[in-house]
């Protein structure tokens, strides 16, 4: 029966591609498998966001989402365009910019922590030891953690989704289960900063760790693939800062309390966008290795569809 059924389901499929044009098939495994993962991670964030507004007072997330959001400006030091330009050489098997990626992402994620660093050194000569101990934590790790996340790069270039998926619910549960057990026990500001951005980091060094274990990585590249990954990060700067600004608007115009209650206001909106975030990851590697003139050809079509 389940023979059938799926021999059923993939003509159906191939069927589906003469009014598509687009390998259905490959799109329903692919994003079979990360929608299926970001589902699994909406609903446990939502379990933790259930915990934390029963537990944690509003002026603590508050002052919590600002220092998030702090953290998420300040990537605009870091080469954030790199994972898109590791994936799409990776697509068209020039697997080494994996490796030689790292060295020149490390150097960009040194201005990073060196600006967050000056903020904590603001807020500390301010007297808010609170935020300069806050702020110290990003500095040092969300930099290297932004770093080590490029196996999920990697591994969208080799369309490894299965495991992309695995790693990323696993990813997911621990980092959930740390902040929950912060959450519980003793949610202050700084506490849950650190359980953040350690469990990311944490995850994040185990699987770049696997990855060089599971493929042969070599460590040749060419200086191009490298150039687009700065190019991208510079135009992603602009929706980098887009993205951070209601927040901090919102903390120094009304203060962490509104910003405690605008954060929860917009997270089922946020999880609900999230689960399209696949549709890029798998576009990426087919895309990659065509050429330009039939993306051309095509490009409006698949914007249609």
């Amino acid at each position: 029966m389940y023979l059938g059924l799926k021999t059923h389901v993939v003509a159906l499929l191939r069927r589906s591609e003469r009014w598509t044009q687009v390998d259905m098939l490959y799109l329903f495994r692919g994003g079979g498998l990360l929608s299926s993962a970001d589902v699994i991670l909406a609903f446990i964030s939502l379990g933790v966001s259930v915990l934390i507004a029963t537990y944690v007072p509003k002026e603590t997330y508050g002052v919590y989402r600002y220092i998030l959001a702090i953290a998420g400006t300040l990537t605009v030091f870091s080469l954030t365009g790199m994972n898109n330009a590791v994936a799409r050489a990776v697509s068209l098997g020039r697997e080494g910019v994996f490796k030689r990626s790292l060295p020149v992402q490390l150097r960009f994620a040194m201005l990073q922590s060196l600006a967050a660093a000056s903020v904590a050194t603001y807020y500390f000569f301010q007297g808010n030891t609170v935020y300069a101990s806050a702020l110290s934590i990003v500095a040092v790790l969300a930099p290297l953690s932004g770093v080590l996340n490029t196996y999920n790069a990697y591994l969208q270039g080799k369309r490894d989704f299965l495991r992309i998926a695995s790693w990323k619910t696993q990813s997911g549960i621990i980092s959930s289960a740390v902040m929950a057990s912060v959450v519980l026990s003793t949610p202050t500001i700084i506490t849950m900063t650190l359980a953040y951005f350690l469990s990311t980091f944490a995850t994040n060094a185990w699987f770049l760790l696997k990855t060089f274990r599971k493929y042969k990585l070599s460590t040749s590249a060419t200086t191009e693939d490298l150039s687009f990954g700065k190019h991208l990060s510079l135009m992603n700067s602009v929706n980098i800062l887009a993205s951070q600004l209601d927040h901090l608007l919102v903390y120094h115009l009304l203060g962490p309390v509104s910003l405690a209650i605008y954060s929860f206001s917009i997270l089922i909106p946020e999880k609900l966008r999230a689960l399209l975030g696949f549709l890029p990851n798998i576009a990426l590697p087919r895309l990659a290795i065509r050429s330009q003139a039939t993306l051309r050809i095509t490009a409006l079509r698949r914007v249609g569809l």
